[in-house]
């Protein structure tokens, strides 16, 4: 049996920053994970990425402007989410092996 984690790319980096908001994770970071070998030193050989879609910015209108930070609320799925990084950017990582 193998184990897939999921990585909530908003949530997927060490800092402090507004939890209503996205924290700084994205494919730069997982590829960079992946290559010096985090994941796989764990047993994993895949994992779950947040959706890359592109996201609604704000969620509620409270003072926060809460964002969509999980990837579960897609603005426009034809374009990437701006804060995960560029298109190129998830084709890296779609081609990163460990």
């Amino acid at each position: 049996m193998k184990a897939i984690p999921q990585a909530v790319l908003g949530r997927s980096c060490s800092g402090a920053g507004n939890l209503r908001k996205y924290l700084g994770g994205d494919w730069a970071g997982i590829i960079a994970r992946i290559q010096d070998g985090y994941l796989t030193d764990m047993g994993f050989s895949a994992i779950l990425i947040s959706q890359p879609a592109e996201n609604i910015h704000v969620c509620m209108e409270d003072e926060e402007g809460t964002a969509s930070y999980h990837g579960y609320w897609p603005r426009d799925f034809l374009r990437p989410n701006p804060y995960f990084g560029s298109m190129d950017t998830f084709r890296a990582l779609l081609s990163t092996n460990a």
